[in-house]
């Protein structure tokens, strides 16, 4: 059985054309992060590495990643093929 989570976190942005960190600053987390791409996009967004322009998980306007486990948010990165496509996270 998992442990109840006492906290939890999101917070939304925006990717361009050039790889970015989901949270700029070390942003350590117990479980994961799920990331959104927001209903609105035109372009579908990225979500991994750094190099992670086609290679990481692909989302479309309104797909969700399945909870990705990590320990800290910053590395993690977000892309798109065009600039000002939405995204937001929850993470445990």
């Amino acid at each position: 059985m998992h442990e109840p989570a006492s906290e939890f976190w999101t917070d939304a942005g925006t990717c361009t054309t050039t790889p970015k960190r989901l949270k700029d600053m070390s942003f350590p987390l117990k479980h994961y992060v799920m990331v959104r791409a927001n209903n609105g996009n035109t372009k579908a967004i990225c979500v991994g590495n750094s190099n992670c322009k086609n290679t990481g998980l692909i989302l479309a306007a309104g797909e969700q990643t399945p909870p990705i486990p990590i320990d800290d948010l910053n590395r993690l990165w977000v892309v798109s093929t065009e600039d000002d496509q939405g995204y937001s996270w929850f993470a445990l």
